[in-house]
Parts: structure tokens; sequence; C-alpha cells
């Protein structure tokens, strides 16, 4: 499924138990990693923009419980999966220069590759008992 890209049949690799799904917070944030002094867990939380030190990026801004909040870190990794994190960098200012000043962005650094050439996998999925 993940490496052979011919057309085919397979099980579809799946992060579950049988009553419930494995998210990535199961399967990853154990208690041992979440006793770290440097993680927080916030939940409900939105990021909603990323902060900057001229070209660096310091941190992100995110909605928590209706108010905005800034997280600051020695290193951001952008994590929002194919679409949200080109979404993400891109209103940002990181990007195709020209589209983002159609847009009305100020250019933070002209990257020609963020969102371009995205794809969805193409899969047929068929049940049966």
């Amino acid at each position: 499924m993940n490496a052979d890209f011919r057309d085919g049949y397979a099980s579809v690799p799946l992060s579950n138990w049988p009553d419930k799904r494995a998210s990535a917070a199961i399967c990853y944030l154990d208690a041992s990693v979440r006793a770290r002094p440097n993680l927080t867990v916030i939940s409900g939380a939105t990021a909603t923009g990323i902060t900057f030190d001229g070209r660096r990026a310091t941190g992100v801004t995110a909605e928590v419980a209706g108010q905005t909040r800034e997280f600051t870190g020695r290193e951001v990794i952008v994590s929002l999966g194919g679409i949200h994190s080109s979404a993400m960098l891109m209103r940002n200012g990181i990007g195709p220069a020209a589209h983002l000043r159609e847009h009305g962005i100020v250019v933070r650094a002209d990257l020609p590759g963020v969102g371009a050439n995205l794809s969805n996998h193409s899969l047929l999925f068929i049940g049966f008992h």
C-alpha cells in the first residue's frame, strides 16, 4: 500500500483497535513522552499563524478557548498535512511570490514549490465480511 504503486490489491493499513481509531496522540504521546519538561499538550487549540523574527520562524499564534495565545520555541515544525501546511505557509508569506502578492500577502520567502504538485491517493475501498 505504501511502497509499491502498481495496480493491485492489498489490505488497508489502519491504526485501529477493534473498537476505536488509534490517534497519533494515543500511539506516540505515552506517559513517558507526556512527562517531558519541554512538552505541553493543549487541546482545543487552532493554529492561526507563524511568528517571525525577521525571516526566522520563532513560534506560532493559536486560538485557545476564544483567546489568541503565542507559543515560542527554538524550532518550529509545520505539520498540518499536505494541504493545510502549504496554506499556513502561504498565509504567512512563504511560497510563490507572485501568487502571494496577488492575494495581498507580504512575501517573506519566495519558494515556488510551496503548494505545488499536490495530489490525492486514488483508492477504491471495497468492504466485505
